[in-house]
């Protein structure tokens, strides 16, 4: 007599070695990390569709994010950053190394809020930009808090942990955009007077939130990163003395007239 098949499942015993069971522990919990990554991105994806439509699918990531930290203050040459080199004052140099490398409404200058800082955020409202707009933030806590200063300016413009926010010194006027973009996109470290800085939001807030250090506030290199950053090529690089600056407008000049 015919017997339908049984419905249930055969049972099978599977002997594994440690070796095999550990790896195969391993898969399932990879497996699982994946599928809850899966789920928290599908989450989103459709959270991101509910809010502002189907158009997001084509909404790009936020592209760096360069401050370029300044102030008037300055023991070997006060008020440096409105001084001429050629026909601007230095800092726009910066800003324009910085909007060549990241376009300029991804700039924004990070200037203190006290009246002394007035005359340099006057300066950079006045600024030659091409017709773009200048992104301004004035810092109210301690001028020689950088790291805080750089902290507040990052999260006003950004909320994502993964932003990658950029820090230009303005002070250094032969800056190369293509550096720049090579630090950011490339991932190298290079240095600092020859091109920037570049780490996540959330390096920034862990530093913030960690370091106590007034010298390391004042200097966030070192807030930021455990080891010195490449040293410049010889030259002119950074302008700090009024013999500093006479040597960068011969630089400039030179440059200019052989262009």
């Amino acid at each position: 007599m015919l017997r339908p098949p049984s419905r249930e499942r055969p049972s099978y015993t599977i002997r594994l070695a440690n070796s095999d069971r550990r790896v195969l522990e391993a898969a399932a919990v990879e497996h699982r990390e994946y599928l809850a990554e899966f789920i928290r991105r599908t989450a989103l994806q459709a959270a991101r569709r509910e809010l502002i439509g189907p158009q997001d699918e084509a909404v790009e990531p936020a592209p760096p994010l360069a401050i370029i930290q300044a102030r008037m203050g300055s023991k070997r040459l006060p008020g440096k950053m409105i001084k001429m080199l050629g026909d601007h004052p230095l800092i726009w140099h910066a800003w324009h190394a910085a909007s060549e490398a990241f376009g300029a409404r991804n700039v924004v200058f990070a200037i203190p809020a006290s009246s002394e800082n007035d005359v340099l955020a006057n300066v950079v409202d006045d600024m030659d930009t091409d017709g773009h707009q200048t992104n301004l933030f004035r810092w109210d806590g301690a001028e020689s808090d950088v790291l805080g200063r750089v902290y507040m300016c990052a999260h006003t413009y950004r909320w994502h942990p993964l932003s990658v926010i950029v820090r230009i010194t303005p002070d250094d006027p032969f800056k190369d955009p293509r550096e720049m973009w090579e630090v950011v996109y490339g991932g190298t470290r290079r240095p600092v007077e020859t091109s920037c800085e570049a780490f996540t939001l959330d390096a920034l807030s862990v530093a913030h939130n960690t370091i106590d250090d007034l010298d390391q506030r004042e200097h966030i290199t070192h807030a930021l990163f455990p080891t010195d950053p490449p040293l410049a090529p010889a030259g002119t690089w950074t302008v700090d003395t009024p013999d500093d600056l006479k040597r960068a407008r011969k630089v400039l000049k030179m440059t200019s007239e052989g262009a």
